[in-house]
């Protein structure tokens, strides 16, 4: 028995006692190897115990995080449990890459990542200027293709990896992420039918593309990557946001972007386009700019249709100050613009720019009273028909239903029963609009927000269609009687089939459909212009380039006429002020040749695809005469533009 006589004794003893409580969890923890802690399963065995690893080298190191990998020799060789791990400190640590260190802290699994948290976390300093592990490569066969419960990344989590043979399939976006494929450009991941994997019984499954991961640059200078790039990197591998991602310490891309405009129409061909603005609103900081963007999209993206449908646009007057924007940039263009006001607090209307070579127009704003069964009015952007004649002998007859329905957010989650109701009540409401318009040489177009198939909770494309679905929670009804015909479906080119692209996933949401036949005209094909979805977000406001003026690609319907229109569709390839000839892809100081019908003064200025001057060159140049000049600044490869000074037209220039 110990006896304590005095106050010092009793303040020894608390001590002692102390000490032990702190000491004891310490040396009880187990010590562990990386592979143990991670396991061979989707989360570690030792969630919320405090343990031990010790001498693993630094990989990865970021201003609150760094991580480890257990040294080659002390792998346990089995593939399917990582050897690497993510430390959170919640501070700056120290360290430097090629530290060995020993680390002690608490387990946790942060939204499907494994890592060591920051509580009682202990850091210690072993060695330094450690050689690193090789880095795993990411190829054509990993990671695979098929949906599985545990997928092939989950083995890397934490570890050193390499892709020297991917293609980006989403332009940067958030705090610099481009979704990649370890595999060529042929087998671009696309959204497929169904709720993504694991789906549930009975509904269609979508197997989510598990091929797909993002590169994360935020820790290294990043530049504005387009879609459909091949690149390289190098980094580890950690999961955020619902996705595998690799933290690039190093990178390269081959930044030359996909802005392919429609074909011009045919004189016997009409073009009715759709296009949403992306939030074209007049109060914005960079609204002139995006009008002169917007202006040029439609003139050289889109061919200058007979008709355009839009979609988010704040107000007429917005839209009538785009259609001054066009003619101001092509005298021989005008467009009458019309507008219905939607009955949301947000102003994304719908509305049409239409040329004269449409007659006896008339617009009405359908299904702005019904209301959605639980509560409140059914369409924020109720539709609007436009019906008219193109201008031919005798006048052809055409109707044109311009949608925007309720988009995707909140289909999963706290709100899904309200958004899933919602979105099933409307397309059963367009279908009906479409039943009542059967024989009027119908045109359906707009931003569905819904895929061509079911999304496994509502099949609205095939509702509205009246054609056969593969199944949803919100059964299809029978109420079309003539079937419309899908003509994005017909693009004879798969990888072509694309709107918008959501997390590397190209999908269409903006579609085309059509009666399944025309009086006076037949369909001819269906085109996406090129130039926003698969372009970075920075170049929103950049008025230099006519991209990016909204995050989905227009499209453009052919319509073949039984007559030519009374007034040309087809545009110059250039003003006809000026004529510039230059090779095409250009060389290294290559030469430019222009020829003006009148003098040119201040002369030739070249911009990179970011808007910045790269080269300039002052001119004077007498009416009728060929000018000449070398372009004597080393350009490196990209897209480039070519204005003339005192013209609205830039030409694209591409050095290789």
């Amino acid at each position: 028995m110990i006896h304590i006589d005095s106050m010092q004794d009793k303040r020894f003893f608390c001590l002692l006692w102390l000490m032990i409580l702190v000491i004891l969890p310490l040396a009880a923890q187990p010590e562990l190897e990386i592979w143990e802690i991670q396991s061979n399963t989707n989360a570690s065995p030792y969630i919320n115990q405090l343990v031990t690893s010790k001498r693993n080298i630094v990989t990865y190191v970021t201003s609150d995080r760094f991580f480890i990998q257990c040294p080659p020799e002390r792998i346990d060789n089995d593939d399917l449990s990582s050897d690497g791990i993510m430390v959170y400190t919640d501070t700056p640590s120290g360290l430097n890459v090629g530290d060995l260190v020993t680390v002690t802290g608490f387990i946790q699994e942060y939204f499907n990542l494994t890592e060591f948290g920051p509580d009682q976390l202990i850091i210690q300093l072993d060695s330094t200027g450690v050689t690193l592990p090789a880095s795993y490569p990411l190829d054509a066969q990993f990671p695979t293709d098929i949906a599985q419960p545990i997928h092939d990344l989950e083995r890397l989590e934490g570890m050193r990896v390499s892709l020297t043979n991917g293609h980006t399939v989403s332009p940067i976006f958030g705090e610099g992420i481009v979704s990649t494929i370890a595999r060529p450009l042929t087998e671009r991941p696309f959204r497929e039918a169904g709720i993504a994997y694991p789906g549930q019984s009975n509904l269609p499954v979508w197997d989510n593309n598990p091929e797909l991961f993002q590169i994360n640059l935020r820790w290294i200078n990043q530049t504005d990557i387009h879609a459909l790039q091949p690149i390289e990197a190098e980094g580890v591998l950690t999961f955020a946001g619902g996705s595998y991602q690799l933290l690039a310490s190093s990178y390269t891309v081959d930044n030359q972007p996909s802005t392919q405009p429609v074909r011009a129409p045919l004189p016997t061909e009409a073009t009715v386009a759709s296009l949403n603005c992306y939030l074209y609103f007049e109060d914005e900081s960079d609204y002139p700019a995006r009008r002169f963007k917007l202006a040029r999209y439609v003139i050289e993206q889109l061919q200058a249709p007979d008709i355009v449908a839009v979609q988010e646009v704040g107000s007429l007057s917005a839209l009538n100050e785009l259609a001054a924007e066009i003619t101001d940039q092509r005298p021989d263009l005008q467009y009458d613009a019309y507008l219905e006001v939607g009955n949301g607090d947000f102003p994304i209307n719908l509305g049409f720019l239409v040329r004269p070579t449409v007659t006896n127009i008339s617009i009405q704003q359908w299904g702005a009273d019904e209301l959605l069964s639980t509560g409140g009015l059914l369409h924020d952007r109720p539709p609007i028909l436009l019906e008219g004649q193109f201008n031919t002998e005798p006048p052809t007859p055409v109707s044109v239903l311009n949608v925007h329905l309720r988009s995707l957010n909140g289909i999963e989650g706290n709100s899904a029963n309200f958004v899933r109701t919602k979105r099933y009540e409307q397309s059963v409401s367009v279908a009906n609009m479409v039943r009542d318009l059967t024989g009027s040489n119908l045109i359906v177009v707009g931003d569905f927000n819904a895929f061509e198939f079911s999304d496994g909770y509502v099949d609205v494309l095939n509702q509205i269609m009246g054609t056969p679905s593969l199944g949803a929670q919100f059964p299809v009804q029978d109420i079309v009687e003539e079937p419309l015909v899908n003509r994005s479906a017909e693009i004879s080119d798969p990888l072509q089939r694309y709107s918008y692209v959501f997390r590397g996933n190209a999908q269409i949401l903006d579609h085309c459909l059509t009666s399944s036949t025309f009086t006076g005209m037949s369909f001819s094909e269906l085109q996406y212009a090129r130039g926003n979805a698969d372009a970075p977000s920075s170049l929103t406001s950049n008025s230099f380039v006519p991209f990016r003026v909204s995050d989905h690609d227009g499209f453009v319907a052919y319509l073949s006429l039984n007559d030519t229109l009374t007034v040309s569709t087809q545009m110059p390839s250039i003003e006809p002020e000026f004529r510039v000839d230059f090779p095409n892809p250009f060389p290294q100081h290559g030469w430019i040749t222009v020829r003006s019908d009148q003098s040119i003064s201040n002369g030739l200025i070249l911009y990179n695809s970011l808007g910045q001057i790269v080269w300039q060159r002052p001119t004077e140049q007498s009416p009728g005469i060929d000018y000449q000049v070398q372009v004597d600044a080393h350009l490196p490869s990209g897209l480039y533009w070519l204005k003339i000074v005192g013209s609205s037209k830039n030409y694209p220039l591409v050095v290789p």
